[in-house]
């Protein structure tokens, strides 16, 4: 059984263990990421968490348990094996966050993690100010070589 809320993403009502909840914030650490998408048309921003993965099993597990979207990557490269990619916005993805945030281990994982849960609960609140500088703080994270 789904719930299905207001922007038409469906999230499982059944409720996932403590192994698999501590397994999907460990390949979430290694793999995923959060960032916060910004649309110029309307200077409307948005909380997103991704994780891509070559075993499409992987990205399978995400999209069953916490909803979203799956599909598979573009840009397939000869002798490469596809990528599939699981990717949650929005409401769906606060309460993905929220859920693996217990089991995050990493300091740079866990912060982004906390300031995308502000993010979503400041979010309507004529904050635009703030949640731009929430954007700015997550970019400079995701930064390769960021500490």
């Amino acid at each position: 059984m789904k719930l299905h809320i207001a922007d038409g993403l469906a999230l499982p009502l059944d409720t996932l263990t403590q192994n698999e909840l501590d397994w999907a914030a460990g390949l979430f650490e290694g793999e995923g990421c959060i960032h916060i998408g910004y649309r110029s048309m309307d200077d409307t921003y948005r909380l997103i968490a991704t994780i891509g993965n070559t075993d499409e099993q992987v990205t399978r597990f995400f999209h069953d348990k916490f909803g979203g979207w799956h599909q598979l990557a573009g840009g397939t490269r000869t002798g490469r094996k596809p990528a599939w990619v699981w990717t949650v916005a929005g409401p769906a993805a606060e309460k993905f966050l929220r859920q693996i945030l217990p089991s995050l281990r990493t300091d740079r994982v866990r912060t982004k993690a906390e300031l995308g849960i502000k993010f979503r609960e400041r979010m309507g609140k004529g904050a635009k100010g703030w949640q731009r500088r929430i954007y700015h703080e997550i970019r400079n994270l995701n930064r390769r070589g960021a500490d």
